[in-house]
């Protein structure tokens, strides 16, 4: 995601923003091994943002699960902590391999920018809210293509989304990208057999093909433009 107001180019080139480099100095880097997921503590009072790898951001109410976003280096988390009330839902953050992000406790943040870093305050809000909003329009266009196309157009969607994390891979026949069946099933609100059955149907036709744990698009550029 692109902040406004900042410099840095997309999040897969793993620039940071000049507010987050100034950060760097004052919060804590984590090291997640893959499937690690970020302590309660810190995605209900902290903040912060990927250095590197990819983190898959959930949110849980009662029995129901649905993606939310795929962060990676630059990303931010826990914006929603500065804003007042009470989350309306669980939010987890699990590491999708090896990753490092950089968190720090919201109250403590709050401390520093009233004090030695206050030039900061006004870039990071409006670096915060460039992020929030820029993922409710990721959600409202997820929602719109959910509603208005159908299951086969919304995984390849997905897929397509996949080819552009540092995961995906080159190959001589289109792109390698690795994507759990329950990821996409969680990001479109829908069964891992809709997903599977999505996943045949797009097979047949010669869209894709599996590779052991990965899928082959094929005939899809790659993320460097090599097919």
């Amino acid at each position: 995601m692109s902040p406004v107001g900042t410099t840095r180019k997309t999040s897969r080139d793993g620039d940071l923003s000049a507010v987050q480099r100034t950060l760097l100095a004052h919060g804590a880097a984590r090291a997640l091994a893959v499937g690690d997921v970020l302590s309660r503590e810190i995605v209900e009072h902290g903040i912060g943002f990927v250095l590197h790898g990819q983190l898959t951001l959930t949110w849980q109410q009662d029995a129901k699960r649905s993606g939310i976003a795929i962060l990676q280096p630059g990303d931010w988390f826990g914006e929603h902590n500065l804003l007042p009330g009470d989350a309306p839902a669980r939010l987890d953050l699990r590491a999708s391999g090896f990753a490092r992000v950089l968190t720090m406790r919201v109250a403590a943040l709050e401390g520093l920018l009233a004090g030695e870093l206050g030039a900061m305050r006004e870039p990071l809000q409006r670096e915060l809210f460039a992020s929030l909003a820029e993922r409710w329009a990721q959600l409202a266009a997820r929602l719109h293509q959910r509603t208005h196309l159908g299951t086969d157009a919304c995984v390849w969607e997905t897929l397509q989304e996949a080819a552009t994390w540092p995961s995906a891979m080159s190959h001589p026949e289109g792109t390698l990208v690795r994507v759990p069946r329950d990821l996409i099933a969680q990001r479109l609100g829908c069964s891992r057999v809709t997903v599977s059955r999505a996943l045949s149907r797009l097979a047949a036709a010669g869209r894709v093909r599996r590779e052991g744990r990965r899928i082959l698009l094929l005939g899809h550029e790659g993320r460097d433009g090599a097919g």
